[in-house]
């Protein structure tokens, strides 16, 4: 028996030592397989990023960009590049709103902060905005001072009293607040039922949103509605062209009171982009999904219209015209302008429908509008014929102003305005960015005071026979002497305070501004910011460190996009406020630990240095020393500081020719 013990020890060692050595063998195997996966995987990437579909545009300066109709949104396609998936070569975008409902799911590998016992504390600043779109002043508040303001950076919020410089802004729950808000509209036989439109077309189709949201309580609730994308479910064409199905961008929402069938009826504007794969095919984002979009009921049920006035042709497929903008005429007539995505030869912008009854839209005779893509318009409040539009060209001429007076039958074009700033161009104050900043309203009270904005904001009182500015984006380049207000630039809506069209908030990429008499703004300062608690800004990089030697306090620094580099220092605990640094967009900045500097940066390396404690003067009082001003590396680049050795490492490679540039911050550029 323990001879026999022993042979069953010893087999069963063997056994052991027999399995240990197959699973070693197939754990080696397996990790063998991994390491060349992985490496597959790299070739795969380098493959994917060599094909970028951003290769060329990533190298243009503005001017570059602008004379071949590129959004300025070089961040975007470096982030593209950055966060592309790399076994497939793309980003894909049209995962967001599923990521998101899983990340809410699974709240307990949630990032770092978000634990009870160790919670993010906000730290301001608290008085920067960020790029507007939809404004409305809330139809139920009886005193006219509550506005609610869509953030395209998420969220919808709500400001009490928008008269008051002091005034503060909160979110609104239910409407997630990395959400694109982009539009909103009340319906006409019931104030309380409020609809949003989320999604950015504009920039390139960078701004992904998740179609619309609806209200029944005035806005303090709100609830997704299901459209149901109309058209094919994602399909390839060829090998040549993808075409991704969903609803990713409303380019507008209106409420219209059909008074024949005594409802209310929704209109939604579904608008589509193309973006390039590193792989290819061309990604198509919702171009068979996109048009225009009714609901009878309120939202529940939908359908696209499709009328074969509304259809285009392409690659034999049917596609749909896509809406830019709606308005309602004095009659009750709606009224829709189109717009051009890149991608598609056929021209479906700048031209304009109108419908009597909702179901049926007809193509006006002078659609469509010459040299024209965008379309906005603006109707007369007094006369049913008489309609402006206001579009981003086409041909030799970037914007058009045309106007009608008997419902577009014909039109006449009107003067443009010209920005007083001598780095704008005479023919074009949107300064080449129409696809982005484009604002028209006209006085509801005298349709022949008309407003315009592109990079500043334009009044007219003779239907834009002349014009004077009254605002100015900086006091650079002749804006200086100009006794108007400063207000952010790139304008994308305007509203005028209900009973008082001398009172108007405007929507632009500084966030919300107020003014507070308009027909003195031409030569007065009545433009005021609105921006306390507006917490939509998209920052870039941030730091902190002590504001000169042996402080405690601290000061902090953020890069923002469009609204510069912001500090504050002199902190207590909470939200403060800030102080701008320095200019135009913000990115990598820096606090050395041992309180001696501060950096902040441009696009690629442009790059101040301030010295600490900080004077609250920043590179507009040239408070500032350059340590490198060069086009090089990428637009938002890649770079460290060492704050033991005082020397701030920079990505400078031009094309490929690979380098890192070495700066002594001490002592100005080595």
């Amino acid at each position: 028996m323990e001879k026999l013990n022993r042979y069953l020890a010893l087999g069963l060692g063997v056994s052991v030592i027999s399995i240990g050595g197959l699973i070693f063998s197939r754990l080696e195997k397996s990790q063998g397989a991994l390491e060349k996966s992985i490496i597959s995987i790299r070739e795969e990437h380098k493959e994917h990023l060599k094909n970028s579909p951003f290769v060329q545009s990533l190298k243009m300066n503005k001017s570059e960009r602008r004379a071949q109709g590129l959004p300025p949104d070089k961040y975007f396609e470096q982030m593209w590049e950055l966060t592309m998936n790399p076994q497939t070569g793309r980003t894909e975008p049209e995962k967001l709103y599923q990521v998101r409902e899983e990340l809410l799911k699974n709240i307990s590998k949630r990032s770092p902060g978000d634990a009870p016992n160790n919670p993010w504390i906000e730290r301001g600043p608290n008085d920067i905005g960020g790029r507007t779109r939809a404004i409305m002043f809330d139809p139920n508040d009886t005193s006219d001072r509550r506005v609610y303001a869509g953030g395209v950076s998420g969220g919808l919020w709500v400001n009490n009293d928008i008269t008051s410089v002091t005034s503060q802004w909160s979110r609104v729950q239910n409407v997630p607040g990395n959400l694109s808000v982009t539009s909103i509209t009340v319906d006409p036989r019931n104030s309380n039922i409020w609809y949003v439109g989320t999604g950015e077309q504009y920039t390139g189709g960078n701004v992904v949103g998740n179609g619309v949201y609806r209200s029944i309580d005035g806005g303090t609730s709100w609830q997704a509605l299901a459209i149901p994308p109309a058209g094919r479910d994602t399909f390839d064409f060829g090998s040549a062209d993808l075409f991704l199905s969903g609803i990713f961008y409303v380019n507008d929402i209106i409420a219209w009171n059909n008074t024949t069938q005594n409802r209310t009826e929704l209109f939604v504007g579904v608008g589509a982009h193309v973006y390039g794969d590193a792989e290819n095919p061309r990604n198509w984002l919702g171009l068979q999904n996109a048009g225009l979009y009714r609901s009878i009921d309120g939202g529940n049920t939908w359908n696209r219209l499709e009328s074969n006035n509304l259809k285009f042709d392409y690659f034999g497929n049917d596609f749909f015209i896509i809406p830019n903008d709606f308005e309602i005429g004095v009659d009750n007539t709606l009224w829709m302008g189109t717009i051009q995505i890149s991608g598609v030869g056929i021209n479906i912008g700048g031209r304009v429908f109108s419908s009597t009854n909702g179901a049926t839209w007809i193509e006006a005779g002078a659609s469509p509008l010459a040299n024209s893509n965008r379309v906005e318009l603006e109707t007369s409040t007094t006369n049913p014929n008489k309609i402006y539009a206001l579009t981003e060209g086409s041909g030799a001429s970037p914007v058009h102003i045309y106007k009608t007076t008997n419902k577009f039958n014909s039109v006449t074009e009107t003067n443009i305005p010209n920005d007083a700033d001598n780095g704008i161009p005479a023919n074009d104050f949107t300064r080449g960015q129409a696809f982005y900043d484009l604002m028209i309203e006209a006085d509801p009270t005298n349709d022949n005071i008309l407003y315009v904005g592109g990079i500043d904001i334009f009044r007219s009182s003779n239907s834009g026979n002349s014009w004077s500015q009254i605002s100015k984006w900086s006091n650079n380049n002749s804006l200086f002497s100009l006794p108007i207000s400063l207000v952010h630039a790139d304008q994308h809506a305007m509203v005028f305070r209900p009973g008082n069209s001398n009172q108007a908030i405007f929507g632009n990429d500084g966030g919300v501004y107020y003014a507070n008499s308009l027909s003195t703004a031409q030569n007065t300062n009545t433009v005021g910011a609105r921006n306390n608690n507006y917490n939509v800004t998209q920052y870039v990089k941030a730091s902190i460190g002590p504001d000169g030697s042996g402080d405690t306090s601290g000061i902090f620094t953020a890069g923002a996009q469009d609204n510069g580099t912001q500090a504050f220092r002199n902190t207590i605990p909470g939200i403060n406020s800030s102080e701008e640094l320095s200019d135009g967009d913000g990115f990598y900045t820096f606090v050395d630990k041992d309180g001696d500097y501060m950096i902040a940066t441009f696009a690629y390396n442009t790059i101040y240095r301030f010295n600490l404690p900080w004077d609250g003067l920043g590179r507009a009082q040239l408070a500032h020393t350059f340590l490198a001003n060069e086009v090089s590396g990428d637009f938002v680049n890649q770079m460290g500081y060492d704050s033991d050795a005082n020397f701030l490492l920079a990505n400078a490679s031009i094309g490929t020719n690979y380098r890192v540039k070495t700066i002594d911050v001490a002592n100005n550029p080595s």
